[in-house]
């Protein structure tokens, strides 16, 4: 019994401690199906504005079936008017067919010649089609065979480019050779006349330098003749040496 008088139940402390998490427990839940609630309560409201939308779009196409009902009456009635004018023409009609049927039976012999033509028209169109495939092929044909002869063209003319480059190199060396086989034919005639040169001017020197000393030695005075010794005893004449034979 409490101080007030009143009589409490004298529970654990694991069973307060258990009582406490029920009610936590069931607290949350509380709160989710409050949220639940919300959200029901939301989803409902917007059920009901877009039911509202959907009688009201439900009433308007009412209307406008029963408009287009009204139309579609109008309608019958008026293709019923139709019909009969329709009648009325096709026995018309009935009547110019078999006016025009003898029409129609030329027009069928007209068109009969008109699909003969019209097939030997194919046909030469398609001898034309094959002789124009022909002429193509033959034109490529001659188009490959000229850019193969230009080819051939200019291979020959870079080849006869070469040969005559060759003959120019080779005119070249020739006339280089034969400036220099010149050269040396000249250097050996200089040479030649040069040395000819000299021998003259050395025999010419030899030969002034004869002739000065011929003068000067015929310029000096005779000397005396000596005085004429005893004869000696005659010696006995040595043997002359025979000439070789030629």
């Amino acid at each position: 019994m409490g101080k007030d008088g009143v009589i409490r139940e004298v529970i654990t402390h694991w069973e307060a401690l258990h009582r406490s998490v029920e009610a936590e427990h069931l607290e949350a839940e509380l709160a989710t199906t409050r949220a639940e609630l919300e959200s029901t309560t939301t989803e409902l409201t917007a059920l009901k504005e877009q039911t509202a939308a959907e009688v009201a779009s439900l009433k308007a196409q009412l209307t406008s079936l029963q408009q287009q009902l009204a139309d579609h009456q109008k309608a019958i009635e008026s293709e019923k008017s139709r019909a009969e004018k329709a009648e009325t023409a096709h026995r018309e009609a009935a009547e110019k067919a078999a006016g025009l049927e003898a029409s129609g039976r030329k027009v069928q012999e007209t068109l009969s010649k008109v699909e003969k033509d019209l097939a030997q028209t194919s046909a030469d169109r398609n001898a034309l089609k094959a002789a124009n495939e022909k002429l193509q092929k033959e034109v490529a044909d001659l188009n490959e065979a000229q850019k193969k002869a230009q080819q051939e063209l200019k291979a020959a003319r870079d080849e006869i480019n070469k040969m005559k480059q060759e003959a120019i190199e080779t005119k070249k060396a020739a006339l280089k050779k034969q400036e220099e086989e010149e050269a040396k034919k000249k250097a050996r005639k200089e040479a030649a006349a040069k040395k000819k040169a000299e021998e003259e001017a050395a025999a010419k020197k030899k030969a002034d330098k004869e002739a000065a000393e011929k003068k000067a030695e015929d310029a000096k005075p005779a000397e005396p003749a000596p005085a004429e010794p005893a004869p000696a005893e005659p010696t006995p004449a040595e043997p002359t040496p025979a000439e070789p034979v030629n």
